[in-house]
C-alpha cells in the first residue's frame, strides 16, 4: 500500500522515511517531474484535486457523497461499479 507520493515524479513509498530519502537525493540524481495527467492508475492514490472534492460535500448530488459518486470520481474509466457491501 502506497502511503506517500513524490509530487515531482509521482513515485509511491510505503514509509515516510523512504519518501524523505527520495526527496533528499542530490540534484544530479533528483527525479524528473511528471505531469499529473500522465498518472492514470487510481490505485496509485488519489490526486489532491480528488481529495479536495471529496472533502467538499456540497459537490455531491445530495450534499452527501454516494458510493456511486465516490467510485466514479476515483475510478472514472470503470464501467462497472461494485456493490458497496451494504
Amino acid at each position: 500500500m502506497v502511503l506517500y507520493q513524490c509530487r515531482r515524479c509521482k513515485a509511491g513509498f510505503k514509509s515516510q522515511s523512504e519518501h524523505e530519502d527520495h526527496l533528499m537525493l542530490p540534484k544530479e540524481r533528483m527525479c524528473d517531474t511528471v505531469p499529473a495527467e500522465i498518472v492514470t492508475d487510481p490505485e496509485d492514490g488519489i490526486t489532491d484535486a480528488i481529495e479536495t472534492r471529496l472533502a467538499t460535500p456540497e459537490e455531491a448530488s445530495a450534499g452527501v457523497w454516494t458510493w456511486e459518486e465516490i467510485w466514479r470520481l476515483i475510478f472514472p474509466r470503470d464501467d462497472e461499479i461494485p456493490d458497496s457491501g451494504k
